[in-house]
């Protein structure tokens, strides 16, 4: 008189316990499929047909009887689980999940070999000695395989580690200190660029250190055995001829260019003897590159005038070299030595200077000699060759000049036939205007030397497009 209890989801009628028969219409190895059951009945049906019908192997009850409840915790823990897993998770076929729990259930126990053998298929699909051969049943036990193995999808990605804050905003960090010693590396040892360079776009120039040139200069102008002991008074003589050719009119020669360098101008006769000089400056050339032959020929002769005692020299870098023979200069330009005073105004004014401007200049007699090999002409203006001062005026004023019995070019000599003066230097005392500077100069050489610097410092810088940014 009990009411009856709603049946159980693993109870079975015993209709539904009879074990399925292979239909002889249906190919070995596919049972029939039953009606719909629930997750745990297809398991446990599934796994104890598998057993049953292996005559080799024995019951599961006997050789495991854990594996006969598809429910159970011992034996094949692992086999239950995905068992459920599988078709409530993954919503797969009865068939494959049928196979599944076969090949689970007809594994080979733990003790044998992990490698198995055709043989640890043979309990699937088992059917009656001299039926069916090995090699008839695995066909159909791969087929069931693989049909679980496409249904399965493939496992997903696993998450994505959880990134920390505080990592992040260490890298931040320390990022942000790398960048910031490295500009203040670059900012503080990297030249400044030139200015105007910025605005323009254009790249900053290397440095040039034209105090490393002067020095150079320096170092190589006493020399034993070339004339009087030094490189200094012939180093004027290139600065003051590379620069004397510059005509105001056409706006031409002058000491932009160093055209000298090419024929015919360095075989004028004015410049005899000044492949020496050029030829001096060469290896300083070689050192430093960068720097114009145009500049070191003008900054060799200030730099000489200096070191043998004369005034300072205004000098700035900022000239060029002309490429070719073709902006040389025609011979003529400059003074020559057997003319009188209208021949020195009309040279020196063509460049822009007035008479005592011209005295100043022609005041660089105090340095150096003539060569009878070059010019023509023989000795020395002074007893001092190699020191520039105001001697050579004095020596214009006090000593009695008299014509040289030779048979040279006319030139004029003191008593003892050991110093000289050329026309043009006599012309200075016989024209009237040339005179008087003359003698103010004779009488003070610090007004000879402030008129000089300014004078020679003018003729360096004829006809050069000097850039905004070049320093003095």
């Amino acid at each position: 008189g009990a009411p009856a209890l709603p049946r159980s989801p693993l109870r079975r009628t015993a209709a539904e316990a009879q074990p399925h028969v292979a239909s002889p219409q249906r190919p070995l190895g596919v049972t029939a499929l039953p009606a719909p059951r629930t997750s745990h009945e297809t398991c446990e049906r599934s796994t104890n047909r598998a057993v049953a019908t292996s005559p080799q192997r024995g019951t599961a009850s006997s050789r495991n009887p854990q594996r006969s409840n598809c429910g159970s915790s011992g034996g094949s823990s692992s086999a239950p689980a995905q068992c459920s897993a599988m078709a409530t998770q993954r919503g797969l076929g009865r068939l494959a999940l049928r196979c599944h729990q076969a090949l689970l259930a007809a594994a080979p126990p733990a003790k044998t070999s992990a490698a198995f053998s055709a043989t640890s298929f043979s309990p699937l699909n088992a059917a009656p000695a001299g039926k069916s051969s090995l090699k008839a049943r695995l066909p159909a036990n791969w087929a069931c395989v693989r049909a679980f193995a496409e249904a399965a999808p493939p496992p997903p990605p696993p998450p994505p580690e959880p990134k920390n804050p505080s990592n992040i905003l260490r890298g931040l960090l320390l990022g942000s200190i790398a960048i910031g010693g490295v500009f203040s590396y670059a900012l503080f040892h990297s030249n400044m660029p030139q200015q105007g360079a910025l605005a323009t776009g254009a790249s900053a120039e290397p440095k040039k250190d034209y105090k490393a040139v002067k020095d150079a200069i320096l170092d190589m102008l006493d020399v034993e055995g070339y004339d009087d002991g030094s490189y200094g008074p012939v180093l004027v003589r290139l600065a003051w001829h590379a620069s004397g050719t510059y005509d105001k009119a056409s706006n031409t020669g002058g000491s932009n260019g160093a055209t000298m360098r090419f024929s015919p101008e360095c075989e004028h006769g004015a410049n005899a003897g000044l492949a020496k000089a050029r030829e001096i400056l060469e290896p300083i050339k070689r050192r430093f590159p960068w720097i114009t032959y145009a500049d070191l020929w003008t900054l060799a002769g200030a730099t000489a005038v200096e070191a043998m005692g004369g005034p300072v020299i205004p000098w700035r870098p900022g000239r060029i070299d002309k490429p070719d023979s073709s902006h040389c200069t025609p011979d003529g330009r400059l003074p020559s030595a057997d003319k009188g005073a209208p021949h020195i105004r009309d040279v020196f004014g063509r460049m822009g200077f007035d008479d005592r401007e011209m005295v100043a200049l022609i005041g660089a007699h105090a340095l150096g000699r003539c060569h009878a090999d070059r010019s023509g002409y023989v000795n020395p203006w002074t007893n001092a060759p190699t020191t520039f001062s105001n001697l050579y005026f004095k020596e214009l004023m006090e000593t009695p000049w008299r014509k040289k019995r030779w048979s040279g070019p006319l030139q004029y000599e003191d008593p003892t036939g050991q110093l000289m003066m050329l026309p043009t230097d006599m012309a200075l005392v016989w024209d009237g205007k040339f005179k008087k500077v003359v003698k103010e100069y004779a009488g003070d050489e610090e007004v000879f030397f402030k008129d000089f610097a300014a004078a020679f410092g003018k003729l360096l810088e004829l006809g050069v497009p000097f850039q905004a940014h070049a320093a003095a």
